[in-house]
């Protein structure tokens, strides 16, 4: 059984911090400097060493490890693996989610969590203080740039004399601080904790930085939300990261994760990490086209159907279908999302579809739902930026899309036009942008990147099918 009782962790220091915490604090902050004030005294109890009636897991809030979608499906590789874990071996969890690192380190090291579910990188000094599994993936540090505002430097010689930033992690600081003693010509910024990776990159995609220092999965992430990102060379060898334990977790416990990333994770690697690599693959318009000639015409008089009901062309339900499961009636991932248009229970269950297996159950019911988005937007939007918001909340929901109009007030963009709104979204991962909205974090660059492929496959649909006027009524089709 698994007890999704999760809870986001925003702390303060207290003045009445015991001595040992301290020393711990102190210990961990040697390898993960910060220039604000200390991390406090978590605000649950301390777990006792006995077998407890479910485990405490410490993970953090991020792309790669944790976060809740619209629909309230949880999500993130960290996620899928402790759940997995939990229900191979029958045992109880709760999660707690922190939104910075350390803080969750600091949750094992006094004993708050038994043991912490995420990338936490398996250096020397580290692991004198951390009890880490076996590793689970590894990272490479790189120098990043915009490659439309700097030069592509080769080598640290072509940085002699700039400043390269350097975000708010332990690999960073633990691993790179050195650098300053190997290139002292180099100007090595290390940033603010409150600057962590994706606000660096944001920085350098901003031009209010040139060149800084990540890591090659990191920069993969980026570059869906800030394309003219590029790596420009690695430093060093990759670093393996790892889970890591307290050092009260009972002895077959700790041996039963082991064996589970010593056995079953070779096996279910390349399943979890394709789940969260699918945005990043290239289209094949090969494929593409030949689904629309073998594919395509089962579900014609479907998509068709539902343009009558929805008053959409037929060709954008049909692009927003491939998008989502590319025409496969029988699709089923491993996260739950089934049948052409790729619905959640909880989105089924919403939108009145008893079986999501049924082709023209769900293309009706997704059509009718984006006609309600779309006429739920605010009047002053205009198409066809009313289409690709309609679309984004579609994908990201509408509590997040207006989030995201909100930032482009604040920034003097104009919140109605969606080629300032998808600059916005990416912003909403950022924890000094999350923090100070309304509905919190959201992965805001997979809108993004699935309003410009629908575009895209509605572009090549209307090439290459016909539109459809039955009786002539009045059907929506954007301006472009």
């Amino acid at each position: 059984m698994i007890l999704l009782k999760e809870s986001i962790k925003k702390t303060f220091f207290k003045k009445s911090f015991p001595l040992l915490l301290i020393t711990l604090f102190i210990l961990l902050t040697t390898f993960f400097p910060i220039t604000q004030g200390p991390i406090s005294l978590l605000e649950y109890p301390v777990r006792k060493n006995s077998i407890p009636p479910e485990w405490v897991v410490a993970t953090v809030l991020s792309p790669n490890s944790y976060w809740i979608t619209p629909d309230g499906t949880r999500r993130g590789l960290d996620y899928d693996l402790v759940t997995d874990w939990a229900q191979k071996n029958h045992q109880p969890i709760r999660l707690i989610v922190f939104e910075q690192l350390n803080e969750a380190i600091l949750a094992i090291l006094t004993h708050r969590a038994d043991w912490l579910a995420g990338p936490v990188p398996q250096l020397e000094d580290l692991q004198k203080v951390l009890h880490f599994l076996p590793p689970y993936n590894t990272e490479t540090p790189e120098i990043v740039y915009n490659n439309t505002l700097d030069e592509a430097p080769h080598s640290l010689s072509d940085l002699a004399q700039q400043k390269v930033a350097v975000p708010n992690e332990i690999l960073s600081y633990a691993k790179w601080e050195h650098l300053k003693k190997l290139w002292p010509t180099i100007h090595w910024d290390f940033l603010s904790r409150e600057v962590g990776t994706l606000e660096l990159m944001s920085k350098i995609n901003r031009g209010e930085l040139h060149f800084g220092l990540s890591d090659s999965q990191s920069i993969q992430y980026a570059q869906q939300i800030w394309p003219d990102l590029e790596a420009a060379f690695k430093i060093g060898q990759p670093v393996s990261l790892g889970w890591v334990t307290s050092d009260q977790l009972p002895s077959s416990i700790k041996e039963s994760l082991n064996r589970y990333f010593n056995l079953e994770w070779p096996k279910v690697m390349s399943q979890f990490k394709q789940r969260y690599s699918e945005t990043t693959q290239p289209i094949s318009w090969q494929s593409f086209i030949q689904a629309v000639h073998e594919t395509l015409p089962k579900y014609l008089a479907d998509f068709k159907a539902a343009q009558i009901q929805s008053n959409f062309d037929w060709r954008l339900l049909a692009a927003v279908a491939y998008q989502e499961s590319h025409w496969d009636n029988n699709a089923i991932s491993s996260t739950g999302v089934r049948g052409i248009m790729m619905l959640t229970s909880n989105t089924a269950d919403r939108l009145g579809v008893h079986n999501r297996l049924n082709s023209h159950e769900s293309i009706q019911a997704a059509a009718l739902y984006l006609a309600s988005l779309y006429e739920n937007l605010p009047a002053s939007i205009h198409d066809p930026d009313r289409l690709w918001m309609t679309l984004a909340a579609y994908d990201i929901g509408q509590a997040h899309l207006e989030d995201a109009r909100i930032l482009c007030q604040r920034n003097h963009l104009n919140p109605n036009r969606w080629i300032h709104v998808r600059q916005m979204l990416p912003e909403l991962a950022l924890p000094e942008v999350y923090s100070t909205i309304r509905y919190g974090y959201a992965r805001g660059s997979e809108p993004v990147g699935y309003v410009d492929r629908v575009r895209e496959y509605y572009d090549q649909l209307k090439r290459l099918t016909p539109s459809f006027h039955p009786l002539e009524e009045r059907v929506f089709i954007p301006a472009m």
